[in-house]
């Protein structure tokens, strides 16, 4: 019988703590309902307005670390909830509450904001997770009623002060953005860290142009999708940044281009060590001193181009350089990737040469007969050398298989040779660059060597697998590929027996065009990736669009999946989900816009051929 009601009062009390359970060590005797109000688009505003101060966390369900953070969260807004300044606290489903989450640049769980009366925009937080206590000591600073926000270290630019700025700071990172753009508002929290990060110790500065105001200054840039950021150095030049967009990325990367972008050479280890990698020419500027105007064009070039060489300057004799008469700039290859076709070294002497005249020097030279190409090249060299043929094998430069690497390279070399005013020739490795076998559809051939190849527009091409790979069978391939008697191969899903389905259709690749170009219908195609989450987020929206058009016979509302089937030109697919609308002229409008019902409903009516019957 004891044990019984023992038993009883342990139920009665695991009641009694199920709603509100407070963690381990806190010294607070909180009970009763949750303090923590759940907001939706219903009464999100309303709440912000009513409130001085609000604590916002944005969740998801299945989220561990939300899960972890909840009872000191709940416990945290009972400390603050009586506090001399109160603050509120809040919590929205993010996986529910898209719209929010969107207009917020939720990205990751849990996300915690701070809403203030004194401030236009939101704040992140970033303080302490647990307990309890440290969270409402973190908030209570923003409690105060006379806390303003510290004034943004990112400078606002506009046609009056633009180039003076750019002109006259040392380094300047500029972003030219729209106040709709959603891949601008997730940047925003990074670049304003980025921007107080690096003004506490370095002379760099981070701005802003608002495009849709400061429309002459987008135009000047040639600014066409946002967020584009540009690095600016004092005296004028520019180039597009090409760094990642995180906070730790942006101040790395900046910190790099401040730093002098070729290494002076002093001594023959030095020049040895400017060839560490095969991938990439050498560029080495031979000067007699930094006034040599040569000298000015070949470091402002490195700034540029950091990525693409390796770049070294000299004003001293160095026996490899034995010949080279200052003021000269050298492009060398790496010896794996020379051969008996090729010069060793290849020399530009004007001393007053245009920018212009040395860019068209690089390029000529830059990619040898047969180089390597890799992920990174591939961006920065090889995506502009089209057509191109790449034959994809085991390439190991290392001392036990650098013959067996060089005999294949050899049979191609000839062929390369020969056909050099035709076609660009590299070799890859096959595991390195599987995604390039998965691009031509040989990822499971079997096959010793692979071949294939990108036409100037991009179709591609591969060598069939039915004779031995010599540089006969090769040659031959080339042939008929110059003749036009091989067929592109178009990666493809199979169509779909109901293609069809609830007012959306889908797309694969060997349809594609057919459909898209039919000028009889405007077709609105929605880009996916089966992983992305937010193509998942989207669907439902999506679907509701195709319910709104279903009695609209000349729209076709589509879908395609963007890793399985190719994508013709004319389509810029960088991310997922990516929306392109198609009029009846078939000139592709990519949709800038918020994933919402409305606003694709807008771009519909606005840029398709036919007056709205909705």
């Amino acid at each position: 019988m004891r044990s019984i009601v023992i038993l009883a009062l342990t139920f009665l009390l695991a009641f009694a703590f199920d709603e509100f359970s407070v963690p381990e060590g806190e010294d607070a005797p909180l009970t009763g309902p949750n303090v923590v109000v759940d907001l939706s688009s219903s009464n999100f505003t309303q709440f912000i307005q009513q409130h001085p101060v609000v604590l916002a966390e944005f969740y998801a369900p299945w989220c561990g670390h939300c899960k972890q953070l909840a009872p000191h969260y709940e416990q945290a807004a009972r400390l603050m909830k009586d506090a001399a300044n109160p603050v509120a606290f809040a919590k929205i489903d993010a996986t529910i509450e898209e719209s929010l989450a969107r207009e917020y640049s939720i990205e990751g769980y849990p996300t915690i904001k701070i809403f203030h009366k004194n401030s236009e925009k939101p704040v992140e937080y970033e303080g302490p997770r647990q307990p309890a206590s440290a969270i409402a000591d973190f908030v209570k600073k923003y409690a105060d009623p006379t806390w303003t926000p510290p004034p943004s270290d990112v400078v606002v630019l506009t046609v009056d002060n633009f180039e003076t700025f750019t002109t006259e700071e040392e380094l300047t990172l500029v972003e030219f953005y729209a106040p709709w753009c959603g891949h601008c508002k997730r940047l925003e929290p990074n670049f304003e860290k980025a921007a107080t990060s690096l003004k506490k110790d370095t002379k760099i500065r981070l701005a802003k142009v608002d495009s849709t105001v400061e429309t002459a200054l987008a135009a000047a840039h040639n600014i066409t999708g946002y967020p584009t950021l540009i690095v600016y150095r004092k005296g004028g030049k520019y180039a597009p940044y090409d760094g990642e967009q995180s906070e730790q990325g942006i101040v790395s990367t900046m910190k790099e281009l401040l730093s002098l972008p070729s290494r002076e050479l002093r001594n023959m280890n030095d020049y040895k060590n400017l060839f560490r990698k095969n991938d990439q020419p050498a560029l080495i500027g031979v000067f007699q001193s930094d006034e040599d105007e040569l000298y000015k064009l070949f470091i402002d070039y490195a700034y540029h181009h950091r990525k693409a060489f390796q770049f070294g300057h000299t004003f001293e004799k160095i026996s490899a350089l034995d010949g080279v008469q200052a003021p000269a700039i050298v492009l060398q290859q790496h010896s794996d990737v020379r051969s008996k076709y090729e010069k060793d070294k290849i020399v530009f002497t004007k001393a007053n040469a245009l920018e212009s005249e040395f860019e068209e020097f690089v390029t000529k030279h830059q990619v040898p007969l047969v180089g390597v190409l890799t992920q990174e090249n591939q961006r920065t060299t090889y995506l502009s050398r089209r057509p191109i043929c790449v034959v994809i094998y085991d390439v190991d430069f290392s001392f036990d298989h650098r013959e067996r690497t060089q005999y294949w390279r050899n049979k191609i070399l000839k062929v390369a040779n020969d056909y050099k005013d035709k076609y660009t020739f590299a070799i890859a490795d096959e595991e390195k660059m599987s995604s390039l076998l998965k691009e031509f559809g040989l990822e499971e051939s079997g096959e010793d060597i692979n071949v294939g190849c990108f036409d100037k527009d991009g179709l591609k091409y591969r060598m069939e697998d039915d004779d031995e790979f010599t540089s006969e069978s090769f040659e031959e391939f080339i042939n008929k590929l110059i003749k036009g008697k091989v067929k592109p191969y178009i990666k493809s899903q199979t169509l779909p027996k109901q293609p069809i389905v609830n007012g959306i259709q889908t797309l694969v690749g060997k349809n594609f065009e057919k459909v898209v170009q039919d000028q009889t219908k405007n077709v609105l195609v929605f880009f996916y990736a089966p992983w992305c989450g937010h193509c998942t987020k989207f669907k439902p929206t999506y679907a509701a669009l195709a319910q709104r058009y279903a009695s609209r016979s000349n729209l076709i509302v589509a879908q395609i999946d963007a890793t399985a089937n190719d994508i013709p030109k004319g389509f810029e697919v960088a991310g997922f989900p990516t929306i392109y609308l198609v009029p009846m002229n078939n000139q592709p409008v990519k949709y800038e816009g918020n994933r919402d019902l409305d606003d694709l409903v807008k771009f519909i009516e606005s840029h398709s051929q036919f007056k709205s019957e909705l």
